[in-house]
């Protein structure tokens, strides 16, 4: 242990003074107000002079103040419980205090100052982090102590954290291992900063045909800064790759990845009836996922005070999923790709969610401090800010969610009748022939019905008991957009809970079989 040198042999009296509390009161001498401490001549910790890089810290800790060396405690003392009470210097607002243990010599954690940062600010490793710290040590002789006050120091901190580039690319065994930059293999950010909310890299990665014919695809992730501008790895570009952490020999959908190189190949097999696969990479968390995305679109659920009946009704104990689907959630029909859309009435600040399984509120969409927010169970509602028609948007691949004013082409018809018409009830519009649908209470262009097709059957959706205002779509099923006179739609046997929106001609038949 250091000697610290303050002139203290002359104050013996003032500390035996102060030690007026019981030796029990003194066991925990932290509780002891900061008023209460003294100040001894000569002691009082002094500022660092540059800025405290975490990256370039040791195990045994990180100087975040300096004390003097080379005096003697009165006879009998010893120092201890050095801490400092650290006054985050945050623009515009004001940041609660921490407190730090420290060594005698003024070392704090580096895991314990990175934790603190990233909670306060974020990870980012480009950044000055100031603190006005406050540091306080104990003077304690059998069993009593006294509070003393050496004084403010000034902290400047660089967090520890990886080097997130800008943009990444994907190389691997999909195109034989060129080891080039390939336009589409971008793996990218929402644009934001990477330190500051935005740290998930995604790429959609559509198999080749020679990862086809492999079965699997085996990869690595390169920053774009390690491309020459031919396009070609240059000396030292692999060095900064991201390698996967997990055994290269099995496939794998998510796990920990390294940012040096210093380990394996990502690899994961190709999955029957996927179209694209969504790879996703947290830099900060360094983490990644790879989630299949099937030829089949997905579908979420609108639920909520303006939707349907306004009940909120998702309990599969207490409803059917019959009664769940007419009655209290509407689905978004698919538009293309991974897109799925609806267009609505909303009041203005009535709430509602999405959800991603009627009867269940596991995955859902709601609203977080800075927007939109999936998977979330302590989000708030959706809401907009006036009346009117709005287009609710989902890229259930990129997780992005948008909520517009709908541009409506023309005054919206009210419909008095709308039906299904189709090889199942021989081709019949007329009344008592048509299979009528119903209004969703309260939804005046979204339309339910169960149907039970004993057969595959091409149907289209129409009007008023006639062929003049019709949807169809050759190509869509169970879900898509209907358009004015277009083919029929090539419906399959099943029983389903059948909704269609006059307003965009989307449509949706949603099992009950299963």
């Amino acid at each position: 242990m250091k000697k610290i040198s303050m002139f203290m042999l002359g104050l013996a009296g003032l500390f035996m003074t102060a030690c007026s509390e019981t030796e029990e009161g003194w066991a925990d001498p932290q509780h002891f107000a900061p008023e209460d401490a003294i100040t001894v001549p000569g002691f009082s910790a002094s500022s660092i002079s540059s800025v405290i890089d975490l990256a370039q810290a040791g195990d045994e800790g990180v100087a975040i103040y300096a004390i003097p060396d080379g005096v003697s405690l009165p006879d009998g003392f010893t120092l201890q419980n050095a801490r400092v009470v650290l006054t985050p210097q945050v623009e515009g607002e004001e940041a609660a205090n921490v407190t730090v243990e420290t060594t005698l010599e003024g070392l704090a954690s580096k895991e314990e100052l990175h934790d603190i940062i990233a909670n306060i600010w974020n990870t980012n490793p480009n950044e000055v982090r100031k603190f006005i710290g406050h540091v306080y040590y104990d003077a304690v002789k059998d069993g009593q102590a006294v509070l003393i006050d050496a004084g403010q120091v000034e902290i400047s901190v660089k967090i520890d954290a990886p080097k997130i580039f800008s943009k990444y690319y994907m190389v691997g065994s999909f195109d034989g291992w060129t080891c080039t930059r390939v336009e589409g293999m971008e793996v990218v950010n929402g644009g934001g900063d990477p330190y500051a909310g935005d740290s998930k890299f995604t790429i959609m990665f559509e198999p080749t045909e020679k990862a086809i014919a492999d079965g699997n695809v085996l990869f690595k992730v390169v920053p774009a800064e390690s491309f020459n501008e031919d396009g070609n790895i240059v000396d030292g570009g692999w060095d900064v790759a991201l390698s996967s952490m997990n055994p290269v020999a099995t496939s794998e959908t998510e796990g920990k990845f390294s940012f040096k190189n210093e380990y394996d190949n990502f690899k994961f097999d190709l999955v029957e009836d996927a179209v694209s696969y969504k790879i996703t990479f947290d830099m900060l968390e360094g983490t990644f996922e790879i989630k299949p995305i099937s030829a089949a679109p997905e579908v979420w659920y609108l639920i909520g005070s303006p939707i349907g009946d306004g009940s909120w009704h998702n309990d599969l104990n207490a409803y059917s999923l019959e009664e769940i689907l007419t009655t209290s959630v509407i689905p978004l029909a698919h538009k293309e790709g991974t897109i799925i859309t609806y267009t609505g009435f909303f009041a203005a600040g009535q709430g509602f969610k999405l959800i991603h399984n009627p009867g269940s509120w596991e995955e859902q969409w709601g609203m977080g401090a800075d927007g939109f927010v999936k998977n979330d169970g302590g989000s708030g509602n959706l809401t907009v800010e006036e009346d009117g028609f709005y287009t609710v948007t989902l890229d259930y691949a990129k997780d992005e969610l948008t909520i517009e004013k709908a541009e409506l082409d023309a005054e919206l018809v009210l419909y008095e009748v709308l039906g299904i018409c189709g090889e199942f009830q021989g081709w019949k519009p007329e009344k008592d022939a048509l299979f009528e649908m119903t209004r969703m209470v309260n939804n005046r262009h979204v339309w339910v019905a169960t149907l039970n097709l004993e057969a595959d059957s091409p149907l289209k959706f129409l009007t008023d008991y006639s062929w003049t205002v019709n949807w169809g779509n050759p190509e869509a099923f169970p879900t898509g957009i209907g358009t004015q006179n277009a083919d029929n739609i090539p419906a399959t046997a099943g029983k389903y809970v059948v909704v269609f929106n006059d307003i965009t001609g989307g449509y949706n038949f949603i099992s009950l079989d299963e």
